[in-house]
């Protein structure tokens, strides 16, 4: 008889979040959505962008004002929405991109 594995239990429909402020924005760590992040993200400047719109949405990101985010405080937004995504600490998502800075 073939072993039966359940893993009911260990699904979650919770969605991150991030804190900035007093405000706190939902992520959206949808496989598709994890995996187009990575995509977009290194693109360049335009692929990032639209990359931070699909993670936090439309509203969030004309609330944040991206757009007009010094580039020290995107790459922290970057950051922080990576170690959302995949689970991370901010300081172990933040030690992967200064790896592959390098």
């Amino acid at each position: 008889m073939a072993r039966v594995l359940n893993i009911t239990d260990k699904f979650s429909n919770e969605r991150p979040s991030i804190v900035i402020g007093e405000k706190s924005y939902e992520i959206n760590d949808s496989v598709e959505v994890a995996f187009k992040f990575s995509e977009l993200a290194s693109q360049g400047t335009n692929g990032s962008m639209d990359a931070v719109k699909m993670v936090l949405g439309e509203k969030a990101y004309k609330e944040l004002k991206i757009e007009k985010m010094s580039i020290d405080n995107f790459k922290v937004l970057m950051i922080a929405l990576l170690a959302t995504m995949q689970g991370l600490s901010y300081e172990d998502a933040e030690a992967r991109f200064r790896r592959q800075e390098q």
